[in-house]
């Protein structure tokens, strides 16, 4: 428009204008000095690693190995072996904490993008347990097999005494064929029919949890590389009516249990005990983090979060693989721990406790205003009972079934402690997320894209053509584009337009410090 209202003279200024300033700014590309620092969105690079030295023997050597082939943030594999160990033990030892009992079992969740071999690190950590449910329901075969007959045998006997007293005219034959069907009756509740073992699941509703866990000691596993199972607890097979969490949030705690609805069978439960070991994508945090359900229930202040750094795009080639012999004593190592069916009490040392308390007085201080847990105490105030999950199930972990006579070390406690401030830090960025503006995501979305194909120059098409979008629109993509601008990342250059057709699409340059300082 500019260019029909200038002289021939006065355009061939203004172009001279435009490829001075066209030329400056294409020098600006690598010249650090003419861009200005970029303000720092909370970047996960900070949050700390996930401290493998805590966990004992095999487990630290499984989470090591797994997470350098795999080559994962070692918050993903130590976070789900926790669950594992914990649905071995879960619901069978607690920690006695003077005040209570803490049981056991752990939520986990760590929160990572696809692509990231999750189900390859779940499926490693979690084949222990499901080759000792497989071979714990072919031994079960053939009994449930001939129970199923006689109890077949049974009810049909009992239908026909009971049709025979229903149609007998004599007064004493009629209470004779009666007291004989009380009898049959009386044998088939004195013999229920043996369940087939379950140890873990993947994919299950809350009504179908509540069945299984009832048959199997009431306790249960949800070992997943998925966050589908949030869906299922929200209700999706529940016509939306925002589920039922009460299950899940009285089986972290032990509380008592039951189901009365109408068309389904009464089912109680006095002591329930769920494990969770989840590995999810980033989306699914932000979604859980909108439902206001899960966060006002308690159920997202029962999860222990690892926020993991991405590799994909920096992996190399890896030809190594996990060494057979490891395998094998990982095997050993779960096998023991899952077929004791010993409950135990386990009290802390006095150091032991006297570090426990410490770090009790800590997170209590930081729920105080102003402090650093201010915003979530619902979340900080389980975490040292966490810790003192965790502290069992390291104890374990480290004697097997020697730990049974014995208290907590205080080098346990201590390592739990160690653990429990990195679940802290990553709770923070946790929650963060799940309530960040749309803007600052879609940014670090672009940001992080920028950061893997390090252009010096894209349209905002190359990232629609790049990142995942809800709605693959560029009206997804501008407000975080905007956001990068204002926050110093990058700029948008000029666009010559004459006026006619369809204009050019937005160019943006990419400030060069940005791949000098992936911290930003």
């Amino acid at each position: 428009m500019i260019a029909r209202t200038l002289s021939a003279e006065q355009l061939d200024d203004y172009e001279q204008v435009l490829s001075e300033n066209q030329q400056s700014e294409n020098e600006g590309l690598a010249d650090n000095s003419a861009w200005p620092e970029p303000i720092p969105f909370d970047n996960i690079s900070l949050l700390p690693d996930f401290p493998v030295e805590t966990l004992p023997g095999v487990g630290r050597e499984i989470v090591a190995e797994v997470s350098a082939v795999a080559q994962v943030d070692p918050g993903l594999t130590g976070s789900l072996y926790l669950a594992v160990v914990s649905t071995c033990l879960g619901g069978r030892i607690a920690i006695d904490l003077k005040s209570h009992k803490e049981p056991a079992n752990l939520y986990t969740a760590a929160v990572l993008p696809s692509g990231e071999r999750k189900s390859f690190v779940e499926g490693i950590l979690s084949k222990p347990i499901y080759d000792y449910q497989i071979i714990k329901q072919e031994s079960m075969r053939d009994m449930i097999r001939e129970a199923i007959n006689r109890r077949k045998i049974l009810e049909t006997r009992l239908a026909k005494t009971q049709k025979k007293a229903a149609s007998c005219e004599d007064h004493l034959g009629r209470m004779e064929l009666q007291n004989t069907a009380s009898t049959i009756a009386r044998e088939l509740e004195d013999d229920p029919e043996p369940t087939s073992p379950i140890y873990v699941v993947d994919d299950i509703t809350t009504e179908k949890l509540g069945v299984l866990m009832a048959v199997n000691n009431e306790t249960m596993s949800i070992l997943s590389a998925e966050g589908g199972i949030f869906k299922l607890i929200d209700g999706l097979y529940n016509n939306g009516d925002g589920g039922n969490i009460d299950l899940y949030l009285k089986a972290h705690t032990g509380d008592a249990w039951a189901s009365h609805r109408i068309g389904r069978e009464s089912i109680s439960m006095s002591k329930p005990s769920l494990t969770m070991g989840l590995a999810v994508q980033p989306d699914v945090i932000e979604e859980i983090g909108r439902n206001k359900h899960f966060r006002g229930r308690g159920l997202l202040a029962r999860f222990l979060f690892a926020i993991c750094k991405s590799h994909v795009g920096y992996r190399s080639r890896q030809t190594q693989s996990i060494s057979d012999a490891l395998l094998s004593a990982y095997n050993s190592h779960i096998l023991e721990l899952i077929d004791d069916n010993n409950s135990s009490i386990f009290p802390l040392s006095d150091e032991g406790h006297k570090i426990w308390n410490t770090f009790y007085n800590d997170i209590e201080h930081d729920l105080r205003p102003g402090g650093e847990l201010e915003a979530l105490k619902d979340w900080g105030s389980k975490l040292p009972g966490a810790v003192a999950r965790i502290a069992g199930l390291l104890h374990m972990a480290a004697l097997g079934v020697k730990g049974k006579d014995r208290p907590i070390s205080v080098n346990i406690v201590t390592a739990s402690c160690v653990l429990g401030m990195y679940f802290r830090e990553h709770a923070l960025a946790a929650f963060g997320q799940m309530q960040e503006d749309v803007r600052i995501s879609t940014a670090k979305k672009i940001l992080s894209y920028l950061e893997r194909i390090k252009p010096q120059r894209f349209k905002g098409r190359d990232v629609l053509r790049h990142v995942s979008f809800k709605n693959r629109t560029m009206d997804d993509v501008v407000p975080g584009l905007e956001m990068l601008i204002e926050r110093g990342y990058i700029r948008e250059t000029w666009r010559e337009y004459s006026g006619q057709g369809r204009p050019e699409a937005s160019t943006y340059d990419v400030n060069p410090k940005i791949f000098n300082n992936q911290n930003l």
